[in-house]
């Protein structure tokens, strides 16, 4: 008899933001280690396999299902009762912008030559692009709308 109860399945919503923040994370930390701007990195940067990945990620749900408990948490902090609207925006925010901080800028010496000074600006020319703005407003406009949906089922429970 097995102890563990079984995790009902994201929502797909739920999955699919989390393979559209993974695919922003890549492609934003690529573009800052290699000083690059973002349509540079999608289309002579990008190996075949990662679209082979992203798609398979995109029609197969049920692998992405099963988030780790630490982003389920960090959901439930963004977009439920936990934390004020202008705390998760923030966090939203830093979820978009730290990949790139940290694998692109920080760990970017391990596909990119480029110094450390070019990768931090690799990482202000994308993190200031207006595609990267866009990006922002998306997430936030997102995480706000959940919550707002999960706050109004959770007072008509």
């Amino acid at each position: 008899m097995s102890s563990h109860a079984h995790r009902a399945p994201r929502p797909l919503a739920d999955s699919l933001a989390l393979v559209l923040w993974w695919g922003w994370a890549w492609q934003s930390s690529g573009a800052t280690a290699h000083g690059v701007s973002l349509a540079e990195q999608l289309s002579d940067r990008t190996p075949w396999w990662w679209w082979m990945v992203l798609v398979g990620l995109m029609y197969g749900p049920a692998l992405v299902g099963r988030v780790p408990g630490s982003f389920q948490r960090l959901a439930r902090l963004t977009t439920g009762g936990e934390a004020g609207a202008v705390a998760a925006a923030g966090l939203t925010l830093a979820a978009l912008a730290g990949p790139a901080l940290l694998f692109g800028v920080a760990g970017g010496f391990v596909v990119s030559e480029l110094p450390l000074a070019h990768r931090w600006a690799g990482f202000l020319d994308v993190m200031l692009s207006p595609v990267a703005f866009g990006v922002y407003a998306a997430g936030v406009v997102a995480v706000l709308l959940a919550r707002r949906t999960r706050r109004g089922r959770d007072v008509t429970a």
